[in-house]
């Protein structure tokens, strides 16, 4: 047998669960990053602020997605600074996708992107290297393709800010349960026009239906 390359670049092998709602937009996702076949971190926070009112979800090797959103928002702070006024929900994904599209030899990686601005209110974009594309209802990772059929089936729009919550909470937990690079415990954040709301439960609190 051959060992194992311990080496070999952090990845999150993930599950991104986000959606639009009646009156903001939630971002779910699950906390486990790996090295080959070797956990490296049950825990991992793949909610990145990139300013008060928009959030970026990070799929891909950790170390390019995290350097990506930390570029996204220096970019956007230095926008906002400019104008004087908050960022568009879509000036994030735009800057974020053409970091991608400008370094695709690079970076391997792509992103969910969600927030809430005074322009368009809730708003949740689709990113990676080729395209930028608006959604009512997005998800991303190896965990997501095993529960494609619960989210066709249970997915609706306009659902209240509770039926959001446990759609993305049942949605992770079945794909934890069924894809081997996702697992650890469940991250989400809340977003409307009166700010963000993180919500985290542990990995021994998950419940599937």
């Amino acid at each position: 047998m051959d060992p194992i390359d311990t080496k070999d670049v952090m990845t999150d092998g993930t599950t991104l669960v986000s959606l639009v709602y009646d009156g903001g937009v939630m971002l779910g996702c699950d906390g486990k990053s790996a090295s080959a076949v070797l956990i490296g971190n049950r825990m991992s926070d793949k909610l990145e602020p990139l300013h008060e009112h928009i959030y970026c979800q990070r799929t891909g090797v950790s170390a390019h997605t995290e350097a990506v959103a930390r570029y996204a928002r220096y970019f956007l702070d230095s926008h906002c600074a400019e104008t004087g006024d908050l960022p568009l929900v879509e000036t994030a994904a735009s800057i974020i996708q053409k970091i991608f599209y400008e370094n695709g030899k690079y970076l391997r990686g792509s992103m969910l992107v969600g927030g809430w601005d005074p322009v368009e209110g809730p708003q949740l974009f689709d990113v990676n290297k080729g395209a930028k594309i608006s959604k009512k209802i997005a998800w991303n990772g190896s965990g997501s393709f095993v529960i494609i059929g619960y989210l066709d089936k249970n997915f609706k729009e306009n659902m209240s800010k509770a039926e959001a919550f446990e759609f993305i909470k049942e949605a992770i937990s079945l794909a934890t349960y069924r894809d081997g690079s996702s697992g650890g415990s469940i991250r989400i954040v809340d977003i409307t026009k009166d700010g963000r709301k993180r919500h985290y439960i542990p990995h021994n609190e998950k419940e599937i239906k």
